[in-house]
């Protein structure tokens, strides 16, 4: 489901993004005319994603950007300067819109955290460099990316399809909407849980666990090291 878009479509746009200012902490928001939208696209380099349940006729998009040191020698004020720099893009193409923060370049000084109120019609496929993630109660596909870091995501009832390469996975969905469930870890423990029943992964190094039902979906779950939980109810 990885897409990206290049066109840039204002008329979907409710509000143009608002800027905050707190201490070192700057806040980025707009909200998004979604009665054309059919999909999110989120890009985001250091810091959490929050996805919830929202207005049903918008996307609402907040995200504070803080400024950090890369390392001994660094410049915390490159730096804060990279974050008053740093635009929030809220682009659509279509039926989808693209969300990141852009205006910088080289390496990112600051961690960018994101909450999106939205939909849950609206499917979610995020690419996610390092943090934590959190989806809750959406209803379409969601396709995760996400490089270190830990992904939950619960009351879900589309596809899902996530990645992550260190850190910990756990998915909570209701068993009667799901037909394939795969779940595997590189270095770490597997585990699918339905009702009652539960399966353990298998293998030497990797381990894989995976389970049949009935339902129109699939749920595909891997780490290359760390945990994989998948909790069907």
């Amino acid at each position: 489901m990885k897409r990206r878009f290049l066109v840039l479509l204002t008329a979907t746009l409710m509000a143009a993004p608002t800027v905050g200012l707190a201490g070192n902490v700057r806040t980025l928001s707009a909200v998004v005319n979604a009665a054309e939208l059919e999909a999110v696209l989120l890009e985001v380099g250091v810091g959490d994603v929050e996805i919830v349940i929202g207005d049903d006729s918008s996307v609402q998009v907040e995200v504070h950007l803080k400024p950090r040191r890369g390392g001994i020698f660094s410049s915390l004020k490159k730096a804060e300067r990279q974050v008053e720099r740093a635009t929030l893009m809220a682009q659509t193409s279509g039926s989808d819109l693209e969300l990141k923060i852009t205006n910088v370049s080289g390496d990112r000084r600051f961690e960018e955290d994101w909450t999106l109120l939205m939909p849950a019609r609206l499917a979610v496929d995020l690419e996610h460099g390092v943090g934590d993630a959190i989806i809750t109660g959406m209803k379409n596909d969601i396709d995760i990316d996400l490089g270190v870091g830990n992904a939950t995501i619960s009351s879900a009832s589309g596809s899902i399809f996530a990645e992550i390469g260190v850190g910990e996975l756990t998915v909570q969905a209701p068993a009667s909407l799901y037909g394939d469930v795969e779940a595997s870890s590189g270095v770490g423990s597997v585990r699918i849980t339905v009702g009652d029943e539960r399966l353990t992964g298998e293998g030497f190094v990797g381990h894989s666990a995976e389970w049949r039902g009935d339902g129109p979906h699939r749920i595909s779950a891997n780490t290359g090291v760390g945990d994989v939980i998948v909790k069907l109810d």
